[in-house]
């Protein structure tokens, strides 16, 4: 997925302001302007633009005095909620995604952002699904804000309502969708409607093999796996072959060859090692 550009924020008056950066900065001409002219956003800005792939801790630093010198520059609480977020600093990201929505609250990403976020770090609240709620009724077909609320009325044990969302609203809309089906599994499963599970498990698998989606179909093979211990009519055998193809989703497509000995004769000296941690 494209990335998307940083805004540049509207810079604010200052006694003293860089001059317009040269053609080709480094990270080095950076910092030594951010050193040179500190109260002037665009250095900050430059630096975290040249730092945020490849110094994620630098560009978190400098959008953190960018944020004190426009605290009320939506763009740049995006952009520091994102980093604290990829530091997993989450209490810090919801601050900063928090007073984004308090800038524009009814931008629809930003809604589904801290929803997200809310669904990471508040499990067990009805506080992300206000939020959601609030940007379907801007986008109510957008699949990520139904499977933001999908997920969240599962966190607060609203299973019937999960399912009738994924069943009649998400999955309707991108039905070879893996990941919704393994979400209707879950909830069956929760609500101990365990064949109903095991079908769902069963369609989620076809469909990530389907397209060649390895993590959704190990998702989904290992949710089947653990459901089947709890089905009685799975015996041992079936079990079995179960494990087998959960096992065999970690195999090497190539055969790995044997390490063959320089000196073949039986007679050599062999060295053995033992590490350990030590003897309980």
């Amino acid at each position: 997925m494209a990335k998307k550009p940083i805004h540049r924020p509207a810079a604010r008056a200052s006694k003293k302001t860089a001059p317009a950066a040269p053609a080709g900065l480094t990270v080095e001409q950076a910092l030594d302007r951010a050193r040179r002219f500190p109260d002037d956003p665009r250095v900050w800005l430059e630096l975290v633009q040249l730092t945020i792939d490849t110094d994620t801790d630098r560009a978190r630093t400098a959008a953190q005095k960018l944020a004190q010198l426009l605290p009320d520059d939506y763009n740049v609480r995006v952009m520091l909620g994102k980093l604290e977020s990829m530091a997993e600093q989450y209490d810090e990201a919801r601050k900063h995604y928090d007073r984004a929505l308090e800038l524009q609250p009814d931008d629809f990403d930003m809604l589904c952002q801290v929803a997200s976020l809310q669904l990471q770090v508040n499990k067990g609240t009805d506080q992300p699904l206000t939020l959601i709620d609030r940007a379907l009724a801007q986008q109510p077909r957008n699949i990520h804000a139904l499977y933001l609320k999908a997920y969240g009325l599962i966190q607060v044990h609203r299973y019937d309502e999960a399912a009738d969302l994924l069943q009649n609203q998400l999955i309707p809309l991108d039905q070879d969708n893996a990941y919704y089906w393994n979400l209707l599994g879950q909830t069956y499963r929760d609500t101990g409607a365990l064949q109903q599970a095991e079908a769902a498990y069963l369609k989620s698998i076809a469909l990530a093999e389907a397209a060649g989606n390895p993590a959704a179909q190990i998702d989904a093979v290992s949710n089947r796996l653990t459901l089947m211990h709890y089905m009685p009519e799975h015996g041992a055998e079936d079990i079995l072959q179960a494990c087998k193809a959960w096992g065999a989703l970690f195999t090497p497509d190539s055969a790995i060859g044997r390490p063959r000995p320089a000196d073949p004769a039986p007679s050599r000296k062999i060295r053995v090692g033992l590490y350990t941690s030590g003897f309980s």
